[in-house]
């Protein structure tokens, strides 16, 4: 009974961690999760907290959930904040 808690942990961690990936034309850094245990035959996606850079110099920063982003904002290449996201939701700042 005390290796079964061990084994679990593997199990539902595995899938679970900070990379980098080329994902949509750009690059992501952080946090992603993969088909792992439940997903063997997906790819990695954005899925937590990380950074995500166009080549172009536009970037996301903040909560990504399943691939999409979910809490935080949204620059363009010279910084400024041109969007915001709320639960996945999109706000363009004017």
């Amino acid at each position: 009974m005390k290796r079964l808690f061990p084994m679990l942990l593997l199990v539902f961690s595995v899938g679970v961690g900070a990379e980098t990936i080329e994902w949509k034309g750009g690059t992501y850094v952080d946090e992603v999760v993969n088909g792992g245990f439940f997903k063997l035959f997906s790819d990695d996606i954005p899925h937590g907290q990380g950074t995500w850079t166009h080549p172009i110099g536009t970037k996301y920063v903040g909560e990504w959930k399943d691939g999409k982003p979910w809490k935080g904002t949204k620059y363009d290449k010279e910084g400024n904040v041109t969007a915001t996201y709320s639960e996945g939701v999109k706000k363009a700042v004017n």
